[in-house]
């Protein structure tokens, strides 16, 4: 199905990536890294060790590990350089536009709403912005549609939900956990949805002992993390360790 929709709409879907491949690369290095940037370029190094690396992100950052191991495997595939920070988010980008396209063909069959809509998600200007930024905003983005994606394509069947579902569930629930902390908004979201529109369906239950176990172990994993988050007072992070 989703093979035939990319047919029928290809244009669209093939300017749309060219669109937002331009606009994510066109001037992506012309200002200097900025201080967040610095923090994150400084917690990557591929040199550090795993241990040294997450330690870094529990004393100078407030947003969960993922990310930052992700740009650390970057890295040591493709050398350390400042220059090379914010080329993943062009990958990012380019994926939620997919993902993005592949939740509209569900919604919709009307051509001009689905062409209108992939050239406006092409030109969001937060979007693009955030692509030329080395920080965690172009990745969350794409794993927030992929989450919801598999959300919808859940609650769109009829049947209870497979054991490979509810591992994909879990396992993108795990995810977006560790990927930023508003993660939560969207978490909540489903759980209310089900409360009071799905609470007497088949999956009601699986989907929210999913969330629950997958919550409880991804906070139990990061403890010293989110202790810190949570007695996190104030931004202020004086003489960071920046070196490099």
């Amino acid at each position: 199905m989703f093979i035939k929709n990319t047919l029928n709409y290809s244009t669209s879907l093939i300017i749309s990536i060219l669109l937002i491949i331009f606009f994510s690369t066109y001037q992506i290095n012309l200002e200097d890294l900025w201080f967040d940037e610095l923090i994150t370029f400084s917690i990557t190094d591929p040199n550090l060790g795993h241990h040294e690396t997450y330690e870094r992100i529990i004393k100078e950052e407030n947003t969960p590990p993922l990310y930052f191991f992700l740009i650390k495997f970057f890295f040591k595939l493709f050398g350390y350089n400042y220059q090379l920070l914010r080329l993943p988010n062009i990958i990012f980008n380019v994926i939620s536009l997919i993902v993005f396209f592949s939740i509209i063909v569900k919604i919709s069959k009307d051509k001009k709403f689905i062409s209108l809509s992939l050239i406006l998600f092409s030109l969001n200007w937060f979007l693009i912005s955030y692509s030329h930024e080395g920080r965690v905003y172009s990745f969350y983005c794409m794993v927030s549609l992929i989450y919801i994606k598999i959300y919808l394509d859940i609650i769109g069947k009829n049947n209870s939900i497979t054991s490979f579902e509810s591992l994909v569930f879990f396992f993108f629930t795990s995810i977006i956990i560790n990927t930023f902390l508003f993660s939560f908004l969207i978490i909540g979201t489903i759980f209310f949805y089900e409360l009071f529109f799905r609470r007497y369906t088949k999956s009601f239950n699986l989907i929210n002992i999913l969330m629950f176990f997958s919550i409880i172990i991804s906070l139990y994993l990061n403890l010293d993390f989110y202790q810190k988050v949570l007695n996190f007072k104030a931004i202020s992070i004086n003489n960071p360790d920046i070196n490099f």
